[in-house]
């Protein structure tokens, strides 16, 4: 009786060279380190974006209470509360010239990702922002 083979025969790994068995588990171990840096970079180009934008919104929170003739903590709280940031690293300044007021709010950010930022430290955003000062609107 003869047995015969349904399928083509010899598997492809049993085909290959001795020499190539392994080489896509070094291939994907070499790419890996590499790969998982420029993900991290990413994320982190992320974070940076993102409080870039909260802190224009906390200058013109800190820029509409200044208008109306807030006092330097509630110029801070509202560059503060108006968009999330820790308060520890929010620095606020306000500065009136005739009719407008203008706010900088400055923010520093850690670098919260490891093997990115090493080499960064701490990111400064800092934005101003100008608005027409009528302390008389207060309520």
């Amino acid at each position: 009786m003869t047995v015969r083979r349904v399928g083509g025969g010899a598997r492809a790994s049993a085909a290959a060279p001795a020499g190539q068995r392994g080489q896509a588990t070094v291939e994907f171990a070499l790419v890996l380190p590499v790969l998982i840096v420029c993900v991290l970079a990413v994320v982190q180009f992320g974070f940076v974006a993102r409080d870039e934008v909260l802190t224009v919104h906390a200058a013109r929170e800190a820029a509409r209470r200044a208008a109306v003739g807030g006092t330097a903590g509630e110029i801070h709280a509202a560059a503060v509360s108006g968009s999330g940031l820790p308060a520890g690293r929010v620095a606020v300044t306000r500065s009136v010239a005739g009719d407008q007021v203008t706010v900088t709010v400055t923010y520093r950010q850690p670098i919260s990702i490891p093997l990115i930022g090493t080499g960064l430290g701490v990111v400064t955003h800092r934005r101003s922002v100008t608005m027409l000062y009528e302390p008389a609107v207060l309520e």
